[in-house]
Formats: structure tokens, sequence, C-alpha cells
């Protein structure tokens, strides 16, 4: 078993894969495609909203506000272009637990993840990774308190 950070945009929504209130699997774009490729089902993943969605600048909470479980392989789906990325893999995905759609902000903030990750001030997180099992348990069960 492995786990992640991964990394996503503030929802929109008229997107039903990716909207408000869903959450059906983790994207890859065509240059990431070897990490979806890596995953297996039982793997777990924090989810880390971004600061700002790229195309439509709607605001993030720059959070953890879910994690979950990969469900099953990766899969080509309807393709999404964003800068000079194809966003065409998907890996199915169960979230366990997640902060209300409607508030992220009560999300584990940026200052919380840099700290258990032991990451400097000024490293961007924008790049999903692995973690350690360690550090998943410790977001995880932040978040877990947060969305009491």
């Amino acid at each position: 078993m492995r786990f992640r950070i991964e990394v996503r945009w503030p929802p929109v929504d008229n997107d039903p894969d990716r909207g408000r209130e869903a959450l059906t699997g983790l994207w890859y774009h065509d240059g990431n495609c070897h990490v979806a490729d890596a995953l297996s089902p039982g793997d777990k993943a924090l989810i880390y909203e971004t600061k700002a969605h790229p195309e439509t600048g709607a605001p993030g909470a720059q959070a953890i506000v879910a994690w979950g479980v990969v469900t099953g392989l990766s899969q080509q789906c309807k393709e999404h272009c964003v800068g000079d990325h194809r966003w065409n893999t998907k890996v199915p995905f169960e979230v366990k637990q997640h902060v209300p759609w409607g508030n992220t902000g009560r999300g584990v903030p940026v200052e919380t993840v840099r700290k258990v990750l032991s990451w400097k001030e000024s490293a961007p997180l924008m790049k999903s990774q692995y973690i350690t099992e360690e550090e998943f348990n410790a977001l995880a069960a932040e978040l877990n308190e947060r969305c009491r």
C-alpha cells in the first residue's frame, strides 16, 4: 500500500466528475500517466485543494480537504486540456472523509501540512507526491478531527 498527497483545483459546479459534490477519481495529465499506472487498489491519498483554479480563478482552500482510497486501476478518460497538459487518465477513487464541500476552509491548512511533512515555508505545495504512512496518518487524523 502506498500513500500520496494528490493536488486538485477548487471544484467547478458544472463539472459532474470533479464538481463540488463529486470526487470520483484522481486525474493525471499525459506527462504523469506513469504515476497513475503505479497506483493500485487500496492505496490511500489525501486531497489538497490549491489556492485557485487555473482557468476560472475560483478561490480554493489551500488545505487538505479529503482523504480516500484508490478503488481501481488507471483508465483513459475524457480529455480535459489546461495549459500545456492534456488531463486524460483517471484512477477510480472513493472518498472516505471530507470537510463539508461548501466549507473547505475547515480543511487542514497548508501551514500544518508543511509542519507534518517538514517542508520549508517557501516550498510550493503544487505537486502530487508519495508520503510516508506516518505522515498520511497524522494528516488524516487532523482532517478527521476537523470534520466533526
